[in-house]
């Protein structure tokens, strides 16, 4: 950026609109102060995700509150339940793993494995579509 005012604040933002959805910044501004005729470096951090949808059953057929907040087998929280009972996780480490929701005054809780396709890639756009039962 050849404009930015030497010995001041100056700020500099990203617009990630035309990333590919699994791209997350951490953060799409920081604050620079740079010297006159210097040459800065800014790091933006990111992470790559994949992008799952759950389609989520339960064995009694009763729906799963919409806000359950859903944890992956590390307590890592990995998203929230939408209307019509689905997940969209997108904050998932691991190809394989054990997902658990939460929710209510009386801790009501279940459980369900998850297998991505071998075919996932951190490094492209698709959104997998998985059905499961929460036990």
């Amino acid at each position: 950026m050849p404009y930015l005012s030497p010995y001041t604040r100056n700020y500099i933002s990203l617009d990630p609109e035309k990333l590919p959805l699994n791209v997350e910044f951490k953060s799409t501004a920081k604050e620079v102060i740079p010297k006159a005729y210097g040459v800065m470096f800014v790091n933006f951090d990111t992470q790559l995700n994949s992008l799952v949808l759950f389609d989520i059953k339960t064995k009694s057929g009763q729906p799963i509150p919409l806000g359950t907040e859903a944890f992956d087998q590390n307590g890592n929280l990995v998203g929230y339940i939408v209307q019509g009972g689905q997940l969209f996780a997108s904050y998932l480490k691991q190809t394989t793993g054990k997902i658990t929701l939460a929710w209510g005054e009386e801790k009501q809780s279940c459980t369900f494995d998850y297998k991505l396709d071998n075919s996932t890639d951190l490094n492209n756009n698709n959104v997998q579509s998985k059905q499961v039962q929460c036990q």
